[in-house]
């Protein structure tokens, strides 16, 4: 019988997390796709359930192979789901799919800036050409499921927004863009009825 080498535990621990990060990124996409589409709690609530498995059985991988002493790649975008979920509860909010409230006076917590800065990118890349995409503000609201003047008050206060973010790399933007915007209307629901 074949022991296993420390290379290949490490390896298949390092498989076993990209497979997870995988896992719940296409349980959150399915669950915020069906919410755009104005989906009943009912419809969301087992998507979420799905997303929220996906989330556990991820984190406690992670949990493992720290344990271990391994040093698994960090979930960083699933921990952003998370810690925005965590807001929303933590705002008074009695489901995650439910449609956020608004407060008067918009602040941003830094899981949703770093969201928010990604469509701010996306927008000055179009603009500077670096992206191919001659109707950025509707590819963003798109995205995110928000009205035009939404999209307009995010790149005037864009200066707010991506403080403390580098911009990424050009090429990684459309893709960065349709996955924040998915956690967005994940977390927030659509704007398309109230203006935030």
């Amino acid at each position: 019988m074949h022991e296993e080498t420390p290379e290949e535990t490490a390896e298949k621990f390092a498989k076993r997390i990209s497979d997870l990060i995988d896992e719940e990124r296409l349980a959150f996409e399915k669950a915020a796709s069906v919410h755009k589409e104005g989906a009943t709690i009912a419809r969301n609530r087992p998507l979420a359930q799905d997303w929220f498995r996906a989330s556990a059985s991820l984190l406690a991988q992670f949990r493992e192979q720290h344990r271990l002493g391994l040093t698994p790649e960090v979930p960083i975008e699933a921990i952003d789901r998370l810690a925005n979920l965590a807001k929303h509860f933590a705002d008074g909010r009695e489901h995650p799919v439910a449609a956020a409230a608004r407060d008067n006076e918009r602040g941003y917590w830094p899981a949703e800036r770093r969201g928010l800065a990604v469509a701010v990118f996306y927008a000055r890349a179009a603009k500077a050409g670096e992206v191919n995409d001659r109707f950025y503000n509707k590819t963003i609201r798109e995205a995110y499921g928000v009205r035009d003047r939404t999209v307009r008050r995010w790149i005037a206060d864009g200066e707010r927004i991506c403080a403390g973010f580098a911009p990424p790399d050009a090429s990684r933007l459309p893709e960065m863009l349709n996955l924040a915007g998915g956690q967005y209307r994940f977390n927030h629901g659509s704007d398309l009825d109230p203006d935030i």
